[in-house]
């Protein structure tokens, strides 16, 4: 039975090892991943998550982000999936396996004598803490964030919570090499994520009370970004940990998360004023809809979010990147799509836009 998410992964990788070239398009592989499962696949896993999202299409999309973390995985373009020589190595070596846990170890090469496969080559590293405290977080953060759509990112050594409306800024887990911080980070423009950090000095004092520890606030990086911050000594990286760490981030995020709303409502109240002319330009509804539909557009292609589009989504999407000139983005979008999903007339006007959007990015 498919029901945890540990139990996605070699079934996954059993579908991107029988398509041609251990390849397929993000959308197709789902597809077949259903239609190969359906029977396997737990009925709790047809609800609905936090987010909104299917859990099995949830699962899988994080299932591809934690095996290409392995090195099982890798995507050679936007919206494809592929199986590496790592996946297929280990397939060949687990030939009755099921299941594959985030503390797996790296498949043997041939030829070599490596020690057992018991090895762990994610137990206790920065990937396999922050795939524990993701998992963990992904639920804890819902009675903070409320309706609000967030998302995470994973890299080597830290994971951001990205907040759907609130661009230019996100949560961060970071394990440094002597401490393990917990920030707010402000990466918009100089002058506003200057303002943003502003708006929450006042508060500084308080926040250092409410959650028993300094907190730091200032710049970071070079391009005039800014941030809040607790800091940890660095521990090592337990089972016991992620619970301590998940609630400190839950901490953080509950005792900023009211301040954070409040600066960015005073953002929206305040009037923008043009560059050549002293007089407040007021940001229309219809322009507000606009960016959040092109910050959608590009949280999908860079695999920012993961959240299901459906193909006539993605043919409305080439549509509207035409539109707006957004040429490159809408040559990629049309990639996705699956062609048995959309309605023949649609899918064809859509090719001929997605043709002009490639022609047109060549030409820029």
């Amino acid at each position: 039975m498919i029901e945890t998410f540990g139990d996605y992964f070699v079934p996954l990788m059993r579908i991107l090892d029988e398509l041609p070239d251990r390849t397929g398009r993000s959308g197709d592989v789902i597809s077949l991943f259903e239609q190969a499962y359906h029977n396997e696949i737990a009925p709790n896993q047809y609800t609905e998550n936090n987010s909104g999202n299917i859990r099995w299409v949830h699962n899988v999309r994080w299932s591809r982000e934690k095996l290409k973390l392995l090195g099982f995985i890798d995507a050679p373009q936007t919206g494809i999936w592929r199986l590496t020589e790592e996946g297929h190595l280990w397939l060949d070596e687990h030939p009755g396996a099921t299941h594959l846990s985030t503390e797996e170890s790296k498949p043997k090469r041939k030829n070599k004598t490596t020690p057992s496969v018991e090895k762990a080559a994610v137990a206790g590293s920065d990937v396999g803490f922050l795939v524990d405290l993701q998992n963990h977080l992904a639920d804890a953060l819902k009675p903070i964030i409320g309706s609000i759509f967030y998302d995470f990112i994973q890299r080597s050594n830290y994971l951001q919570i990205r907040l759907a409306g609130f661009l230019g800024c996100h949560y961060e887990f970071t394990l440094r090499r002597g401490t393990h911080e917990i920030a707010l980070h402000f990466e918009s423009s100089a002058k506003r994520s200057q303002s943003r950090l502003r708006g929450f000095e006042p508060h500084i004092a308080a926040l250092g009370q409410s959650l028993g520890m300094p907190v730091l606030a200032g710049y970071f990086q070079s391009r005039g970004w800014t941030q809040v911050r607790v800091e940890k000594q660095a521990q090592p990286l337990t089972k016991k940990l992620v619970a301590e760490h998940t609630d400190l981030v839950v901490q953080f995020v509950a005792a900023t998360f009211p301040i954070l709303q409040e600066i960015y409502a005073t953002d929206r109240r305040t009037p923008h004023r043009s560059a050549n002319k002293n007089k407040p330009v007021n940001i229309s509804p219809v322009h507000k809809i606009l960016d959040q539909e092109i910050e959608a557009i590009r949280a999908y292609l860079e695999g920012r979010n993961s959240f299901q589009v459906s193909d006539e989504k993605l043919c409305d999407w080439v549509n509207f990147c035409y539109t707006f000139r957004m040429y490159d983005e809408g040559k990629n979008l049309f990639s996705l799509v699956n062609e048995a999903e959309v309605n023949p007339w649609y899918f064809e006007r859509t090719s001929r836009i997605a043709k002009i959007c490639g022609m047109r990015s060549r030409q820029a």
